[in-house]
């Protein structure tokens, strides 16, 4: 009989979350994904205890942290995109968003504040019904409304769209 692990959906404590640094009405995280208690492949070059004295070597450990959880969101990300090679980042991200599956609030305290929308569903993700697009200028909008100035912003696009965007927020304001 199958039975549901209850930590699966658990947030550890060293885990990121919280608002964005340039923009705090970002908040952080937007997914979950599987990051604790990891296999994962390791360099043969370090022990496992990262202790210069020790010279045991492995080909696999245990790990766990962003490090880990980043590999099965950017696996989920490539799954989408096969079903949908002509989706942007941003409408992937919405599809995994928006199709994440909801996490126990009782097992994290912070609730959507740890897990963001909850944990990915690639298979969910790749028919979501709805997708949210980002463009660049919608990007280099939210940064103006921040205080970024041409010279911060063309560090960040190196075009001249930021030009462009500048000019017309400017009209705007008029209105």
């Amino acid at each position: 009989m199958y039975k549901k692990d209850g930590d699966a959906s658990k947030v550890l404590s060293f885990s990121s979350r919280g608002s964005n640094p340039i923009a705090p009405d970002i908040m952080k995280p937007d997914v979950s994904a599987p990051g604790a208690d990891i296999l994962a492949a390791y360099s043969p070059i370090v022990s496992p205890s990262n202790s210069p004295h020790d010279k045991m070597r492995v080909k696999y450990s245990i790990l766990s942290g962003t490090s880990m959880a980043c590999p099965h969101a950017s696996g989920a990300a490539a799954y989408v995109k096969t079903f949908h090679p002509n989706w942007s980042p941003s409408a992937i991200k919405s599809a995994l968003m928006t199709t994440a599956s909801q996490m126990d609030s009782t097992q994290n305290k912070d609730a959507e504040f740890a897990y963001g929308s909850g944990q990915i569903n690639p298979t969910k993700a790749i028919n979501p019904g709805l997708v949210y697009e980002a463009l660049a200028e919608d990007y280099i909008k939210m940064l103006c409304s921040v205080g970024y100035d041409t010279n911060k912003l063309r560090l960040i696009s190196g075009d001249n769209i930021v030009k462009l965007m500048l000019s017309l927020n400017k009209i705007l304001s008029y209105f």
